[in-house]
Order: structure tokens, then C-alpha cells, then sequence
């Protein structure tokens, strides 16, 4: 297990070095950041005086050699907006788009998980026929439709909670509602699925031939075996929670990480925007890195071999 565990960290060291080379080399690509900090009647002189200060007047390879090294010393340069470390604001902003996640992915367990279930037990019955093309309708629906929708419907027609802004668990629902009926619908189809595959194992038949009720055959034997890839899903859908709530944030003007983005592409601000995306590599890893050592913990067996399936 050890040697498995630091060659996935060796993985993750690479990953995150190409995550940060080609970021790094994309943003730059965009446009002049000099450009758009100049007043409107500067000229050439005073743009090119902005865009020595920033850095931006060497070569490309000069550039990336220096964020590499000061990288490693964990400097992550300033933002040229806000003249603050560009890590410090990112990371000012992350505690509340891991709210927005957390309400999401509990929306996606709390409703995925049992109805995923119950679709397979009840397959081919009334409760199947209603559940899934509902779960269909909600993962083919983008989240700037459903925001929308949600917003029309429960804000400005009933009053029931706020249409943006962050402050209570009344303005945290919409927004995890939106953001988490992607991952709803995936986690609901793979719940299903894996309880199907187990359900049709010669085990449950020969449980259920001892006699053993259905609730214990079903939580006795089939959750566990049924969980493996259903936690699969849920920590890559956990880390898609993270590094995805773009469209959420902007439709709520909710102040996280992925609203930061947005304004952070718009200004041009490559030293913030390089820092939210080794923020979300690293939230990747970390959560792929999670998954595969609780593995161990859902089944026993894969600790003999020393690593994940």
C-alpha cells in the first residue's frame, strides 16, 4: 500500500506540473492585461511601463521559469487588480464555494443515492417508470436553465428564497439545488445500476433462499458490495462540485471561487487565475487520491492487494 500510495503522489506531482504549464502558457494567450489596467488616454510609453512592472516585458520561457521557481518557494505571484497574493484571494473565496459543494452534494447523495435505489428494486414498476425520466430531465437540463428556472419560480413568483447572495441556509438551497442536479442524476443512475448488478448475484439468491428478509439481504449484504462504485462517482462528482460552480456562482452572484474566475478571465488577471486552477488540480488529486485509499475501508479485501481496482 505504501509503495502504491506514493506512486499516485508521484502522479499527482507530475499532473499538477502539466495543469500549471499549460494554464500558464493558455492565459497568455488571451490578450495584453497591460492593455486594459492603462487609463484611455495612455500611451504606448505608459503601457509599456505597466507591462514591464507586471513582468510581462521578457520572454514567455522567462516568465514560466520564474513563476516556477517562486511556485515552489509558495509565492503565487499578486493579483494585477487587486495588488494582493493571488493564492490569498483564491483561497479568501474557497470556503464558500466548498459551502455551495457541500449543500450540492448533499442534495445529490440525500436524492440520488435512495432513488437510485428504489429504481432498482422496483425495476420495471411504477416507481422506476417516475424516478428515472425525472433523473433524466434533471441531468439533460444545464444549470443556467434550472438556475433560472428556480429563480422565476421560488424567488420572484413565491418569495420562498433569495435569488442571489450568500447569507443562511435559505440562500444556500437554490444554488445547491441547481449546482447539485448534475451530480443527482449521475450518482441516481450508477446507485441504480450497481444495485442491479448485485441484486442478480448468486449471493442474494442464496440469502434469499435461507430465508433472510429483504431489507436485511439488501442492507446486509448488497449496500456494501453496491457502495464501491457508487463512492467512485461521488468523489470525482465532489471534485467536479468544486472546481465547476462557475455558472451557479455567476447566476446567483454567489461569491466563491468560480464567480472569482469569471472576473478574474474578464480583467485579464493571469497570476489569479493561474492560482484557482492549481487550487482545483490540487482539490482533484486530493479527492481521486481520498477515493482510492476508502476503498480499503468499504471493502477489507483490497488492502490485501496493496491497491485500488
Amino acid at each position: 500500500m505504501a509503495r502504491y500510495i506514493a506512486g499516485r503522489l508521484l502522479q499527482a506531482v507530475v499532473t499538477l506540473l502539466g495543469v500549471v504549464t499549460i494554464i500558464f502558457f493558455l492565459v497568455r494567450l488571451s490578450g495584453d492585461p497591460a492593455r486594459l489596467l492603462a487609463p484611455q488616454n495612455a500611451t504606448a510609453t505608459d503601457i509599456a511601463r505597466i507591462r514591464h512592472q507586471l513582468g510581462l516585458d521578457t520572454s514567455l520561457w522567462s516568465q514560466y521559469v520564474h513563476f516556477l521557481s517562486q511556485a515552489l518557494r509558495g509565492n503565487f505571484g499578486y493579483s494585477y487588480v487587486q495588488d494582493q497574493p493571488a493564492m490569498h484571494i483564491v483561497l479568501s473565496r474557497f470556503p464558500n464555494t466548498v459551502e455551495l459543494a457541500v449543500g450540492a452534494l448533499v442534495v445529490a447523495l440525500g436524492i440520488g443515492i435512495p432513488a437510485g435505489i428504489l429504481s432498482a428494486v422496483y425495476r420495471g414498476r411504477w416507481p422506476e417508470r417516475t424516478l428515472m425520466p425525472l433523473i433524466l430531465v434533471g441531468q439533460s437540463m444545464p444549470a443556467f436553465w434550472s438556475g433560472i428556472l428556480l429563480i422565476l419560480v421560488f424567488s420572484v413568483r413565491f418569495h420562498l428564497f433569495p435569488s442571489s447572495g450568500q447569507g443562511g441556509l435559505r440562500a444556500l438551497v437554490l444554488p445547491a439545488i441547481t449546482l447539485g442536479s448534475l451530480s443527482l442524476a449521475t450518482i441516481a443512475r450508477m446507485a441504480r445500476g450497481s444495485f442491479l448488478e448485485q441484486l442478480d448475484r448468486d449471493y442474494v439468491r442464496t440469502a434469499r433462499a435461507k430465508g433472510a428478509s429483504g431489507m436485511r439481504v439488501m442492507f446486509g449484504h448488497v449496500l456494501r458490495n453496491a457502495l464501491l462504485p457508487v463512492l467512485t462517482i461521488t468523489g470525482l462528482e465532489a471534485a467536479n462540485l468544486l472546481g465547476g460552480a462557475v455558472l451557479t456562482e455567476v447566476i446567483f452572484a454567489w461569491p466563491g471561487v468560480g464567480q472569482l474566475t469569471v472576473q478574474s478571465v474578464n480583467s485579464r488577471d493571469f497570476p489569479v487565475v493561474q492560482a484557482v486552477v492549481l487550487l482545483a488540480a490540487i482539490v482533484y488529486v486530493a479527492v481521486n487520491l481520498l477515493v482510492d485509499l476508502l476503498y480499503g475501508v468499504v471493502d477489507p479485501r483490497l488492502r490485501l492487494t496493496g491497491a485500488a481496482p
